[in-house]
């Protein structure tokens, strides 16, 4: 005869059965969630979540093949995913270090992955903004250089062709590392201006040695400067003797021509004065600077070297055609003056 089970013993598999049908029915929905949590990831184009929410259902439902097949497939495809955005960070980065400013951009904002995101933002809102900003500054810096050594150059070929006019405003514009050499030329400008005036001023008070000192003070600064300076030292020597404008006009036109650079004109005129006394002593004096300048140029070589001892004998000429004659040493190189000293010994 069948025993029949005590209240507490069938109350005890009641609960059982309860618990083992709550869990179950726990199970399904959960699997449930999953599956529309997986669903609704693909259908948002969000693969991360996919392979979480299918990857899951895998686990859960062990006999779910399309979800283990999903999961799978996700897993790959998100890899794949990761290795491009990585390759796209390292190409923008590149990029970034060589200044391809707007490359770089393209590359990091064609990064996808969510991994990746507060990376991309530092580099699109912070590191691309700043390097901008940096490439700008540099690029005005090398504009403002091109621009001032632009300036420089014209200003310093303006100051070369004795174009002042037209130099000084070039070279005051120039700014930056070039300023100093721009200044040192408007100071050559400005002072030889100066001198060049001064002279010009002494020369029509009749104040000619004055005057040629003022003229060789200008020389000096730039010695085939603008005015005609050498000329107006010829014509000042000139104005300081008894020099007639005929016998003695190859002796003018002789001095002229070696302050003038024309040594070899010079030469020849001077050649053929035919004065006397302190006249004729200038013009042997000049006439053998002209030869020992033009000596020199040569490079005082032994080709030339003619024209050295032709030099010296037109100073001792000199020092025979008139008694203690004296060079206009203000107005000449010291070293024609220390030839000329050394033919007297």
């Amino acid at each position: 005869m069948r025993r029949k089970l005590s209240v507490p013993i069938r109350t005890v598999l009641m609960l059982c059965i309860c618990v083992f049908l709550i869990a179950s029915a726990a199970q399904a929905n959960e699997k449930k969630d999953l599956k529309k949590q997986a669903q609704a990831a693909e259908q948002a184009g969000d693969p991360v979540a996919a392979q979480v929410a299918y990857c899951a259902l895998a686990e859960e439902d062990k006999k779910n093949d399309s979800a283990r097949a999903k999961c799978a497939e996700y897993t790959r495809r998100n890899g794949e995913s990761r290795k491009r955005d990585a390759d796209q960070i390292a190409a923008g980065e590149k990029a970034l270090t060589q200044n391809h400013l707007d490359e770089a951009t393209q590359d990091f904002k064609a990064v996808v992955g969510n991994q990746y995101r507060d990376t991309v933002s530092h580099y699109l809102n912070v590191v691309i903004p700043q390097a901008r900003l940096k490439l700008q500054a540099e690029q005005e810096k090398l504009a403002a250089e091109a621009k001032n050594n632009d300036l420089l150059q014209q200003g310093v070929a303006a100051y070369q062709h004795n174009d002042f006019e037209k130099a000084k405003p070039l070279l005051a514009a120039v700014t930056g590392d070039n300023a100093a050499k721009a200044q040192k030329n408007l100071r050559q400008i400005d002072d030889y201006t100066k001198a060049a005036n001064e002279g010009l001023r002494l020369d029509s008070a009749g104040r000619y040695e004055e005057a040629i000192e003022s003229y060789n003070r200008a020389l000096k600064i730039k010695s085939n400067g603008p005015g005609g300076l050498k000329q107006k030292i010829a014509s000042a020597t000139e104005k300081m003797g008894p020099v007639k404008q005929t016998a003695d006009q190859p002796l003018i036109d002789g001095i002229a021509d070696f302050y003038n650079g024309n040594y070899q004109q010079a030469g020849e005129k001077l050649s053929a004065f035919s004065g006397s006394g302190s006249r004729k002593a200038l013009a042997l004096f000049y006439l053998g600077a002209s030869e020992l300048t033009r000596y020199f140029l040569a490079g005082a070589d032994d080709k030339s070297k003619n024209l050295y001892n032709q030099a010296v004998e037109h100073f001792r000429a000199a020092r025979q055609a008139a008694a203690g004659f004296k060079p206009p040493q203000p107005y000449v190189s010291p070293r024609i003056l220390a030839v000329f000293s050394q033919s007297g010994s």
